[in-house]
């Protein structure tokens, strides 16, 4: 059982196109409705804008002139009210069930079924989470000393879900459907550097579908730690913040919103460790983490993205302690 304790990104740790016209991010698809923000011009209440620097949208709800959107880590002034993340920043903003959409770009390299991330100054990390994807294949790499050396670290995750094939037609014309949660570990990843030559995660996303769009809901990046082993009977349940109502005439109404996942692990660890878990589990307990039994499980869905609800001992030998760990998923 693992758990991946993600590395705050800032706007410093994205290339951006002022660093790497190749594989810059723009917030392009944003401006039809949110222009960036000018000193000059008069807001009205409801009126959008878009802060670069800061990878935000805000609406105005008080008519001004010349007042700023407020400085992160501010959400709200007096005239405006941060809404949510751009569309470069979403894979970034901690929330799950907010997608980035491929196609809002415009820089050179990317197209609406195509999708490149690089991330540089991460620390020390170990593994990648990749969370609410709708993708063809990922492909990740990690380089110690910039863009152009071979890299350290290198795989591909077909993204396809052929579980229930059968035969040669399901194969061919079956509606087959598509992971969307992927882990990459193993990648010894350091370094603070944020130039272009520092040591860089790079994540490449291509959706083949239909569609053909890109849609990234989370990137998670960070150190992982061994909790023990998970035994069977792990549990994951879906709560759905959707609103159903029923009418006195029985007719049913429903406004669909988000939804997230729980999940409760059975863990198995040698009492030499207790201790050591034990402190961890605390020192988590107010930190939104990715929780895996290992990274092939996390590919076929038993992953999730939450914060410990609790963490119960439940049986002890003199060689083992067995924990409970509750789960409550983020949205």
């Amino acid at each position: 059982m693992r758990v991946l304790v993600p590395t705050t990104v800032q706007p410093s740790n994205y290339l951006t196109a002022l660093q790497d016209s190749n594989y810059g991010y723009t917030n392009s698809g944003d401006y039809a409705t949110s222009p960036v923000w000018s000193s000059a011009a008069a807001y009205a209440i409801g009126d959008k804008v878009i802060v670069e620097s800061s990878y935000s949208i805000y609406q105005c709800i008080v008519a001004h002139t010349n007042h700023a959107p407020p400085t992160p880590p501010l959400t709200s002034n007096t005239w405006w009210v941060r809404i949510s993340a751009s569309n470069a920043w979403k894979p970034f903003d901690a929330l799950v069930n907010t997608n980035r959409f491929a196609g809002y770009d415009s820089a050179p390299s990317q197209s609406a079924g195509f999708s490149r991330f690089r991330l540089v100054g991460m620390g020390a990390f170990d593994s990648v989470a990749i969370l609410n994807a709708d993708v063809s294949w990922i492909h990740a790499t990690y380089t110690a000393v910039g863009n152009f050396a071979l890299p350290e670290y290198e795989r591909y995750i077909y993204c396809l879900d052929d579980s229930l094939v059968f035969d040669a037609w399901e194969y061919c014309f079956g509606d087959l459907p598509y992971r969307n949660n992927y882990v990459f570990d193993g990648i010894d990843g350091w370094g603070t550097g944020i130039t272009g030559d520092a040591p860089t995660l790079s994540l490449e996303a291509v959706n083949f579908q239909s569609l053909g769009t890109v849609r990234i809901g989370e990137i998670l990046v960070g150190p992982s730690y061994d909790l023990g082993k998970c035994h069977s009977g792990a549990k994951m349940s879906l709560v759905d913040y959707s609103v159903k109502t029923v009418d006195a005439y029985g007719n049913l109404s429903i406004v669909s919103r988000s939804y997230s996942f729980n999940a409760t692990f059975e863990i198995e660890v040698p009492s030499l460790r207790r201790s050591r878990v034990t402190q961890l589990i605390a020192d988590l307990r107010a930190t939104p983490c990715v929780f895996y039994p290992t990274s092939d499980d996390a590919n076929d869905g038993i992953i999730i993205y939450g914060v410990i609800k609790s963490f119960d001992m439940i049986f002890e030998t003199p060689e083992r302690a067995y924990f409970s760990l509750e789960v409550e998923g983020l949205a």
